[in-house]
């Protein structure tokens, strides 16, 4: 929730995804702690799609649907590596020319 709020406004888009629990615990859990959205994965599609091994999982996927980070479990440190992780990626994006510039 901390990152979610200090990257929201670069352009940087987040979401929570549970895996299988009933909406109603979802929603009455995420309602005193959490604004980021969520997505209920109830099918565990998500989970299968991205071959969880464990929660929490985090993955960081650009712009073309590649996953540029990827981290199964909470051994610490993370407070440290997403931001560093977020930040490289917003850096390669702004310094790739715009569409219009290597148009014309």
């Amino acid at each position: 929730e901390k990152i979610h709020r200090r990257y929201q406004d670069r352009d940087v888009q987040f979401l929570l995804v549970n895996l299988g629990e009933e909406p109603e615990k979802v929603k009455k859990f995420l309602k005193s702690k959490y604004q980021t959205p969520v997505v209920l994965d109830s099918t565990q599609m998500i989970a299968r799609r991205y071959n969880l091994t464990g929660i929490p999982a985090l993955f960081i996927i650009d712009g073309q649907g590649k996953v540029r980070f990827a981290k199964n479990g909470y051994s610490g440190g993370l407070e440290k590596e997403l931001p560093k992780a977020l930040d490289e990626l917003i850096a390669e994006r702004t310094a790739q020319p715009s569409p219009e510039a290597t148009n014309g």
